[in-house]
């Protein structure tokens, strides 16, 4: 058996000073005056920090939008067992495309299926079909807490009917 001793690609200077991870690191030394230096540094902290992590820097840093509530992390020494944000309300529908305004050309999807089609849809074009379609659902009764199940394949359509459902406060499942 053969073992690799060296990485197979290591990223540029200039792609690791623009990556996002960076960015996040960058935004808790500035905040905290930490020291963070990579990823391994930044997981250290993040498990010795779990609440200030996930209930300041991240949910702020990804632009969270949602009622946090008041409960960040119960039994937090149970792991697995830990409750994290009990109390919170969220609705990942309004998250996904929160991005619409700010990159509208930009894709959000790109599609190739088995049979060789290629589709790409913008966030623009993603938003529209998905309120057509939380237009139809609504239309047609669904509303909050119903479940709406479609047998469908791994393809756009099941993204937008997924998001259709989940904005309306339905449950989806394929």
């Amino acid at each position: 058996m053969t073992h690799i001793k060296q990485p197979l690609w290591e990223p540029a200077q200039s792609q690791i000073d623009a990556a996002n991870v960076t960015k996040f690191i960058n935004e808790i030394n500035v905040a905290d005056s930490k020291q963070i230096m990579d990823f391994s540094e930044l997981h250290d902290w993040s498990i010795n920090h779990p609440e200030k992590f996930w209930s300041h820097h991240l949910w702020q840093f990804a632009h969270v939008i949602a009622d946090k509530g008041n409960h960040v992390l119960d039994n937090k020494e149970q792991m697995p067992g830990a409750l994290w944000f009990s109390d919170s309300k969220i609705n990942f529908a309004e998250n996904l495309l929160q991005y619409t305004n700010k990159t509208p050309q930009q894709d959000a999807i790109i599609f190739r299926g088995e049979d060789k089609i290629k589709r790409r849809l913008s966030f623009l074009e993603l938003e529209k079909q998905v309120a057509s379609v939380a237009q139809f659902l609504r239309k047609k009764g669904i509303a909050q807490g119903d479940i709406v199940a479609a047998y469908l394949p791994n393809m756009p359509e099941a993204v937008i009917t997924m998001l259709a459902t989940a904005s309306l406060g339905a449950i989806w499942t394929s």
